[in-house]
């Protein structure tokens, strides 16, 4: 097999795009895909193409960068086009690493075009002959569902080794013609109904599947919310997953480390050579392959103090060693860790990261974001759900869902990971690293320092002995950690204290509207935490402010169910019947719509408000 390639296009942007379009013309169109808006590369995730342009010049997204390549047939490129300097961190590191890569084509706009692309003919092959690693995936899927008591099968591989043809070659044979198959999308999954042969499954999107013995395939299962894997795996017993372990589809991670699953590992690459040049730098460049850090079955230096070090981006990039080790220490702690958190180290200039040395060696690290600060003008749009400013999850959260008006200009530190070396866990280190987190907030003049995360009974008394407590219980499961999300908050300064009593007595009011309608109930020990120290409030000021935003704006009919139940109780004349039943059942509103007589849960929400806004008259 020929090895793929690699086009940096530099210059003048109308130029370069002009030279990647004549590249690409020989091709056919479907073999070929440009991403030139950031973010549209994971729609191609399960594809085979011959040529893909990224174009760099808005910007370029990493996980753009890792999906697309992943596409590339044998023989095929990917075209990048650069803009002239100066470049972003994550630009900077992938022209680092294209300088020392002899065998990539670097160009300028003017210059004469690069030759043709000649991609491996596998492309246009009517069938495919399986190789030795996909007959074991193909024996394992026959195995997984013909037993009389079926476990959930995991085929695993990096990209291209051609897991989901060998997904399609197992339903040809017709060991399951009733199979269901689900993923990310039907494009995603096109190459298993390809391979199927005469046995084509029936695709389902993921939220449309429902309990069955029927055997249940998902592909692509690592781009799927990991706790919408468990549960789709808990209902459907008989299942086999394929997905990427080391990658950018963002629960690979959790496949390996929280679904016990039979295992199956495909190692030998289909849709390019071996030692495919183009592959190894994109393992480099997203540190994909990022070897653990040295495991221990002790401390070393445990008399040594713990010195914290703030490092900047610069440093990053210009340390690749430093940059691997942090984002190494992150990958074993956090299952969800995906090239854009690397891409973030790179480029945020709003993140904060300060990581914890014993002896030179790096035992931990912390990374928060500065938020809030927004122009006060934005304050009355961010309340009512007009607007929700990006990269702003706490100020946003606190002044749409709690309720509180102005808090979006608060300016606070929201702490976003926190990694410690296994062996060093329980020692203090994240302690340690919270404090010097809130003393750099502190001294920076942020009102507030927070976090955001899955709520469990441990998690929430780790962060309570930091001195932050919670002030706002999403209302659905997080579907990547299968629990609600919390968000905690400690005041700073004089008006973060301020908007720490707000934010409290908000949710004393709101979190027991929430205990009577949650789905699933909350469990009591974590109930307890919550409850815990709450204050006393009275909720006529905060239903009055509530039922405004509901009616008047976009705030989420389930944050002000509460507010609206109690509202009839001063009604002049009971509800309509539409609207009492969603008040009662209020996590029920497509069955009602549909029962009632509306279009859907939109025209049905639409006249709830209206309703709402008669009685605020």
């Amino acid at each position: 097999m020929q090895p793929r390639r690699l086009i940096l296009i530099h210059g003048d942007h109308a130029r370069a795009v002009a030279r990647a379009q004549t590249l690409l013309a020989p091709l056919p169109p479907e073999q070929a895909q440009w991403i030139d808006q950031p973010g549209r590369g994971r729609q191609h995730l399960g594809q085979t193409l011959a040529a893909a342009v990224i174009d760099a010049h808005p910007s370029l997204n990493a996980e753009d960068l890792g999906a697309i390549s992943g596409t590339l047939i044998a023989g095929g490129a990917l075209i990048v086009l650069v803009p002239p300097p100066p470049h972003a961190g994550f630009l900077q590191r992938l022209l680092t690493l294209a300088a020392a890569c002899s065998w990539v084509e670097t160009v300028l706009a003017d210059d004469s075009l690069p030759e043709a692309i000649t991609p491996n003919s596998v492309l246009t092959e009517p069938a495919i002959q399986p190789t030795a690693d996909q007959q074991k995936a193909i024996q394992a899927c026959q195995t997984a569902v013909s037993v009389p008591q079926p476990h959930p099968l995991l085929i695993t591989a990096d990209r291209g080794r051609g897991k989901s043809t060998a997904l399609g070659l197992a339903l040809a044979t017709g060991i399951c013609p009733n199979a269901r198959l689900t993923g990310p999308s039907r494009a995603a999954v096109a190459e298993v109904i390809k391979h199927a042969g005469n046995y084509p499954p029936k695709f389902l999107a993921p939220e449309d599947i429902t309990p069955a013995t029927d055997p249940l395939i998902i592909d692509e299962a690592a781009a799927l919310p990991l706790g919408l894997l468990e549960k789709l795996i808990r209902e459907n017993p008989c299942c086999v997953l394929a997905g990427t372990i080391h990658g950018y589809e963002g629960s690979g991670r959790g496949l390996e480390l929280r679904i016990p699953t039979n295992r199956v590992t495909l190692q030998q690459p289909v849709r390019w050579a071996e030692n495919d040049p183009l592959e190894a730098l994109i393992n480099q460049l997203l540190l994909f392959k990022t070897p653990p850090l040295s495991p221990a079955t002790h401390q070393p230096h445990a008399d040594q103090p713990v010195n914290i070090e703030w490092i900047d981006q610069q440093q990053l990039i210009d340390n690749p060693d430093r940059l691997a080790a942090i984002f190494s220490l992150l990958i074993e702690s956090h299952y969800q860790t995906r090239p854009r958190d690397l891409q973030q180290l790179l480029e945020d200039p709003t993140l904060k990261i300060a990581a914890a040395f014993r002896a030179n060696l790096l035992v931990g690290v912390a990374m928060a974001k500065l938020e809030g600060g927004l122009d006060p003008a934005l304050a009355q749009p961010i309340w009512l759900g007009q607007r929700r400013p990006m990269g702003h999850l706490i100020a946003q959260s606190l002044t749409f869902h709690a309720g509180i008006q102005g808090a979006s200009n608060l300016s606070g530190l929201r702490l976003q990971r926190i990694a410690i070396q296994s062996v060093y866990r329980r020692g203090g280190i994240g302690q340690q690293l919270i404090a010097a987190m809130q003393t750099y907030a502190q001294s920076h003049g942020c009102d507030w320092f927070g976090t955001s995360f899955s709520a469990t009974p441990e998690l929430l008394d780790f962060w309570q002995s930091t001195g932050l407590m919670p002030v706002r219980l999403g209302q659905r499961f997080d579907p990547h950690g299968g629990a609600r999300a919390v968000i905690m908050l400690k005041g700073l300064s004089k008006a973060g204290q301020h908007l720490m009593t707000q934010a409290r007595e908000r949710f004393a009011v709101h979190l027991p509207d929430q205990i009577k309608h949650a789905q699933p109930a909350l469990p009591p020990d974590l109930l307890q935490r919550l409850q815990h120290a709450l204050p006393i409030a009275d909720p006529a000021a905060i239903d009055t402010q509530d039922r405004i935003a509901f009616a008047t704006g976009h705030r989420p009919w389930l944050d002000s169910v509460g507010a609206l139940q109690r509202s009839l109780s001063t009604a002049a004349t009971p509800p309509p019947d539409w609207v009492s039943a969603a008040l009662a059942q209020p996590q029920a509103l497509a069955p009602l719509a549909k029962q009632y007589g509306f279009t859907g849960q939109r025209e049905y929400l639409n006249s709830l408000r209206e309703w709402a806004a008669t009685m605020l008259n």
